[in-house]
């Protein structure tokens, strides 16, 4: 302690654990960042922001605090040896390390909450489903209640967790590191059993959508790609059993804690907003193709089926329950109109379709069945400003 000067609030130099704790940080919190925000422009801009994109967001905006604390942390002592810290940077640092914990608590519920609203929309015509999502959210919430309440009541006052001077001159009470550990545990434990549900629980929902084989793997990839955040929670409990030695370099054991967490936070961010984003990548790397090309629907819109909204159903025929698309001409200045005539013919030589199950007696039918013409009429003119010189309609 000799050569670390007294009264400095935050280490000149970073290396080792702390060094990778602040560019890590910095580095995963700008790559979510840039990904929550496509998506919240993405939602914004077709119209279709829901609770679960709220919630997301939400998750994105605490979590920018975490990655500050994490870095103050790093600055104040946060996986440095007890050895290169002064007094004031030791207390500071485990300061940091509980401001972030609770913060990282909020975010995480936040993001797991949104994966499972996203779900919610999916499975939105399965009870089965539907039970099994509303089941997993609420292990979310109750794991997230349990560790908050529990961190908050290690110490009292609060202070305590960080400031060991106040339970010296028995100003503050705190439970003993069994308790603390025993949290951690609990709360590593249902972390992880979350993220594999979240990573395991698409893939059986989206099975049974009517979407190509192609855009199933797609999206059930996308979304499990959550699945990788539990890796990084299996990597930093090891690191919880330091608890049990606050004298044996806390600060810079528990730095492991903040590095991987934060890890998994960034992962949960990116994996839950991918989904959301997936036309926008295809739009955004696709060559342009021919107009024939762009009417083609490849599959069903990846929104259409995930995330709900009131995306407008095109329909033609003699059903009239429901509304047809508008679309737009390509050319901006193009004004025209549609007419559908649809004609039903008794006369054809069509049979009816049916089922095994059916008990229809084609021996007995006297209807021949129903066919349908369609003719349409389209009628183009140009705006006045687009007209010739001297054109008269």
């Amino acid at each position: 302690m000799s050569e670390v000067d007294p009264n400095a609030l935050f280490l000149p130099n970073l290396e080792g654990t702390a060094l990778a704790i602040y560019v890590v940080s910095i580095v995963t919190g700008v790559v979510a960042f840039v990904v929550v925000s496509l998506r919240t422009y993405v939602r914004f801009h077709e119209q279709a922001f829901g609770l679960d994109d709220g919630l997301m967001l939400g998750g994105m905006v605490i979590y920018c605090v975490e990655i500050v604390l994490a870095c103050l942390g790093a600055k104040s002592g946060l996986g440095t040896l007890n050895a290169k810290l002064n007094a004031t940077q030791l207390v500071n640092s485990m300061m940091y390390l509980m401001l972030w914990m609770l913060l990282y608590i909020c975010s995480l519920v936040l993001i797991k909450s949104s994966i499972c609203m996203t779900m919610f929309r999916i499975a939105s015509a399965n009870q089965v489903y539907r039970i099994c999502i509303f089941i997993l959210l609420g292990i979310v919430i109750s794991t997230f209640l349990t560790t908050f309440i529990g961190v908050l009541l290690l110490c009292q006052p609060v202070e305590a967790n960080w400031n060991t001077s106040l339970v010296l001159e028995g100003k503050a009470t705190c439970a003993s590191m069994d308790a603390m550990i025993g949290l951690s545990y609990a709360s590593t434990a249902g972390s992880i059993a979350t993220d594999m549900a979240c990573a395991v629980l698409p893939g059986f929902i989206l099975w049974r959508t009517q979407m190509k084989m192609r855009t199933k793997l797609w999206v059930s990839v996308l979304l499990s790609f959550g699945s990788l955040a539990s890796i990084s929670t299996i990597i930093r409990t090891p690191f919880i059993a330091y608890y049990l030695n606050p004298a044996d370099n806390l600060a810079y054991h528990v730095g492991n804690i903040t590095l991987w967490s934060n890890v998994e936070t960034a992962i949960g961010l990116v994996a839950g907003s991918l989904p959301s984003l997936r036309r926008f990548i295809l739009t955004a790397v696709k060559k342009p193709s021919t107009d024939s090309e762009n009417n083609k629907s490849n599959d069903t819109p990846l929104d259409l089926v995930t995330f709900g909204g009131s995306t407008p159903v095109a329909s033609g025929g003699p059903s009239g329950g429901r509304k047809s698309r508008n679309r737009s001409f390509k050319n901006p200045t193009d004004l025209g109109t549609s007419v559908a005539t649809v004609h039903a013919h008794g006369d054809g030589d069509w049979r009816r379709l049916r089922d095994e199950a059916s008990s229809y007696d084609e021996s007995k039918s006297s209807q021949g069945g129903i066919r349908m013409d369609y003719t349409y009429e389209v009628e183009l003119s140009q705006g006045p400003e687009h007209r010739p010189a001297g054109f008269v309609r």
